[in-house]
């Protein structure tokens, strides 16, 4: 329902025809002078006259008229602090310039100030209180509110502008998420005339939808520059101004510090005392923060990005195998993967490794009872395949035969060491948004 509008009119004064009660609702002024105050539409307008004893003068009362028919006006009594008294025949009516009409209007310290659409939260956490001047008393379709916020939000919300506490919610009527109110920030509402006030500007959601980057978002940037509104994900800890903490402590953490307490877990995302020990987490976010608790940041450190193994639905098992250094494949902030590897055995491919002996100038004799079997009478050389003869020198290269099983082997090479799984980039800095 929209606000009632007050209308007025030049040279609006008469009398009474007939006396009233002082519990009368109706009144009639004087044949034919009705036309010389204004018609309002019934529930959206309306206007003031006072009436005033025609004796003495000194007895006044304010009505509010919200219907007049030729010269019959439907009335509200005693409006702005008058008394609502017995009136006679001949009593003055008249539209008078009042205290109330004043209030309605915007005054130039108003206008620059915007006190009619800004104000300061006053309220508690979740429920926020505003007072904007002129007084709110009731629902304004299509209001729009500037509120300095005093306490950032954990969960749902309610703001009571003057006409009661109402839900406030994010654009699509879901409940406010933690942190879509920040301590000190500017939240913009709009009164939609019926159900819930709707949150606008501050709203993540709303930033969400257009682009901005809401609270975790990520960015990586070639640099290591500072930015304003944003914390490097470098594992370094955030929190209150009190909590000490080693990357940023200051009230407009509050967003960050609760997307990383609701997120993950202490062991990934430790909470610490202001003293720098690591402790227990507490019954929420918004109580962690608000005991100076500081909380470490992801670790982005030496890391690339990679999807989960699933994102929501089937499984890929692309991940088959590969190293977890936390979590697993398929929980978001988890680190797998490795930068260096040593091949085992059972990795290396399937290979032959070619063998040669060449002495020309070196001979051993040898006795054919040595492999059981003779030496054919017509003489030659025994037929055994496995036998080469073996340089008795300490050199560490060629063909040896192999003391337990016969068989010639080539001497090791390698270190066994492990090899360089990174891939040729670009490093830099990741962000997180506060």
């Amino acid at each position: 329902m929209t606000a009632p509008t007050q209308l007025y009119s030049n040279d609006g004064q008469t009398t009474l025809a007939a006396g009233i009660t002082s519990t009368s609702l109706a009144l009639t002024v004087a044949a034919g002078t009705g036309a010389l105050f204004p018609n309002p539409n019934v529930g959206t307008q309306f206007f003031l006259v006072t009436l005033i004893d025609e004796a003495t003068g000194g007895i006044k009362e304010i009505v509010r008229c919200t219907a007049r028919v030729g010269d019959i006006m439907t009335i509200v009594r005693a409006q702005e602090g008058t008394d609502p008294v017995a009136w006679s025949a001949g009593d003055l009516v008249k539209m008078l310039l009042t205290a109330g009409t004043m209030d309605n209007m915007i005054q130039i310290p108003q206008a620059q100030a915007q006190t009619f659409k800004f104000a300061q939260d006053t309220g508690g956490i979740n429920s926020l209180v505003i007072a904007l001047s002129p007084a709110v008393t009731t629902r304004i379709p299509g209001l729009e509110v500037n509120i300095v916020v005093a306490n950032s939000n954990t969960g749902a919300c309610t703001l009571n502008l003057g006409a009661g506490s109402i839900a406030l919610v994010n654009p699509d009527g879901s409940a406010l998420g933690t942190g879509a109110l920040v301590a000190g920030g500017v939240a913009t509402i709009i009164d939609t005339g019926s159900g819930a006030y709707q949150l606008t500007s501050s709203s993540q959601q709303a930033q969400s939808l257009a682009g901005a980057f809401t609270t975790g978002g990520f960015q990586w940037r070639p640099t290591a520059e500072t930015l304003a509104g944003w914390v490097v994900a470098n594992g370094a800890t955030i929190g209150n101004a009190a909590s000490n903490a080693q990357q940023h402590a200051n009230t407009d953490a509050a967003n960050l510090f609760a997307w990383h307490w609701n997120n993950f877990s202490n062991s990934q995302c430790p909470v610490f005392t202001s003293a720098g020990v690591q402790t227990s987490r507490g019954a929420n976010a918004a109580a962690d923060f608000a005991a100076s608790k500081a909380i470490r940041t992801i670790d982005a450190r030496g890391c690339s990005l990679l999807g989960m193994d699933n994102m929501g639905g089937l499984a890929s098992s692309f991940y088959t195998g590969v190293p977890i250094s936390f979590g697993n494949a398929q929980t978001a902030g988890s680190i797998i993967g490795e930068v260096f590897h040593t091949l085992t055995q059972a990795e290396m491919p399937v290979h032959y490794h070619s063998a040669g002996i060449f002495d020309p100038t070196h001979s051993h004799t040898y006795s054919r009872s040595e492999f059981g079997q003779q030496k054919p009478a017509s003489g030659g050389n025994p037929p055994f395949d496995n036998y080469s003869t073996q340089n008795t020198g300490s050199s560490a290269t060629g063909v040896r035969v192999n003391s337990s099983n016969g068989l010639d082997t080539t001497y090791s090479a390698g270190s066994g060491g492990s090899h360089n799984n990174t891939d040729r980039g670009m490093v830099g800095t990741f962000y997180i948004k506060l």
